[in-house]
């Protein structure tokens, strides 16, 4: 019925550029000609896919890509959440044991925050020592969301879809493998703890987990067709990122205890950046294909590109109404 319909609205364009036909248009027809339009675009739209799928190859199932993609995204967001209790962790030890190494460093336990004797020694102790790991703490998060690491960030996705996918995602990883494994080098030899910053500094420089994310999303859109396919495929990266997040954040004081020390948790968290960083290197597909390329940018013009959307006139995509 509707290719019928899309046969007659041709015939009527053609007779009405012509002048021999003036057509007065109902509610139903208009509604079946949208539909006409959906159709050719979707039809359009299946076709583009068709011809990507072929151009891009793979080596293996697209849902297979996809998997790897979500699963080196969440091995490089649980990494970096373990490092952050574990560094957070030792840091308050070690201020403890410089500052009061007579103390006794312990803790509450579940004693109520009420029933707190706030004017014992213990206490005061305690105080200092959160001040100090709380500094710390600061310093290492503006190390880590340092100007460089915004820099290389806003231009990461525009520069991938020149040079391709893959380089992009390793470089995060990168960043985030030589932290955490200096950190646990500082732990092992009992370093200053100023040299966590400097730390920090090093994978902020390469966009830590927010390139990566930025570089997922890219991927996702690479293999999947817009609409629902798209949004499942989101939502599913989402929600492992989630689950990640919460299950390190669960087991980071376990690991801790169950080892009794940090050394361990920290070189856990080196093993699971780096094993990521070899699924994208060996086994992880590139998605962009030589015919999808953008052709070169400088830096600077890439830059005003980013502020283009937040300048009067930057053009809208028009909705077509189709779903």
């Amino acid at each position: 019925m509707l290719n019928e319909f899309c046969v007659t609205r041709v015939n009527i364009d053609v007779n009405i550029g012509s002048g021999m036909l003036h057509h007065n248009w109902t509610e139903e027809e208009r509604i079946q000609e949208k539909r006409c339009g959906c159709t050719k675009q979707k039809t359009l739209l299946q076709a583009k896919e068709t011809q990507r799928d072929a151009a891009i190859n793979l080596g293996m199932p697209r849902w297979l890509a996809l998997s790897f993609a979500i699963f080196v995204t969440s091995l490089h967001t649980s990494s970096v959440v373990l490092s952050m209790y574990v560094m957070n962790q030792y840091s308050y030890q070690t201020y403890m044991k410089e500052k009061y190494p007579t103390s006794s460093h312990k803790s509450t336990g579940s004693q109520s925050a009420c029933e707190l004797n706030t004017s014992t020694i213990a206490y005061k102790e305690q105080v200092v020592v959160q001040k100090l790991t709380s500094e710390l703490n600061i310093y290492c998060s503006l190390a880590t969301y340092n100007v460089i690491g915004v820099i290389f960030t806003l231009n990461l996705a525009t520069y991938s879809d020149i040079y391709g996918r893959k380089l992009f995602f390793i470089a995060p990883f990168i960043g985030t493998l030589l932290k955490t494994l200096l950190c646990t080098i500082t732990i092992y030899f009992n370093l200053k703890l100023e040299w966590i910053i400097l730390f920090f500094c090093i994978e902020g420089c390469t966009g830590t987990w927010v390139s990566t994310l930025s570089m997922a999303y890219s991927f996702m859109a690479d293999l999947t067709e817009p609409g629902k396919p798209r949004t499942f495929v989101i939502g599913c990266f989402e929600t492992s990122l989630g689950i990640a997040a919460f299950i390190v954040s669960l087991l980071s004081g376990y690991l801790i205890k169950w080892t009794d020390g940090f050394f361990y948790p920290s070189l856990i968290s080196t093993a699971m950046v780096l094993l990521g960083l070899l699924i994208v290197i060996f086994i992880l597909p590139e998605t962009l294909h030589d015919s999808k390329k953008r052709s070169d940018v400088s830096f600077i013009q890439n830059m005003v590109r980013v502020t283009d959307v937040y300048k009067k006139g930057f053009p809208q995509m028009e909705n077509s109404g189709c779903l």
